[in-house]
């Protein structure tokens, strides 16, 4: 599907499963409880949509752009997100394990799941706020000393 038109639409539970979308808007679309498993997202524009608990399972995204979107509890398991943008995105309980990113920017992203960025493979190539990046070494530092600690 290339260059499909969702702007402002309601596709709740909506199936994307496997789907490949190239140029497709769903700019302030209501995508709640949607499913993009396995789908190939590129240059698709999700800026200020509303996808609650939409999965991205395993998903191809490239310079899809999730600007100021919310993304509570969104599923971005074991995706590939290369050059996407999620700045002003509110990402509250959304997963990230297994995911893998290269150059996504995080910049102003609000709530931040930090233990989830952790379970990716690449976030050390991501764009954060100032402080974001060191705190996330910080932590991942952490997690690595009490797992190399000898219970006493």
């Amino acid at each position: 599907m290339k260059g499909s038109v969702f702007t402002g639409a309601t596709l709740i539970s909506a199936e994307f499963e496997n789907a490949k979308l190239k140029q497709c808007i769903f700019f302030a679309a209501r995508i709640t409880k949607a499913s993009f498993g396995n789908a190939t997202l590129s240059y698709a524009d999700f800026r200020q949509a509303t996808a609650h608990e939409t999965k991205f399972n395993h998903a191809k995204l490239e310079n899809v752009n999730f600007t100021r979107a919310q993304l509570q509890s969104a599923d971005f398991r074991g995706a590939h997100l290369h050059f996407s943008k999620f700045s002003g995105a509110d990402l509250s309980a959304t997963t990230f394990q297994d995911a893998s990113i290269n150059n996504a920017v995080f910049k102003g992203a609000l709530n931040l799941p930090k233990a989830e960025i952790l379970k990716t493979k690449g976030w050390e190539h991501a764009l954060f706020d100032q402080g974001v990046k060191q705190e996330l070494a910080r932590i991942q530092d952490s997690q690595r000393l009490s797992q190399n600690t000898p219970d006493l």
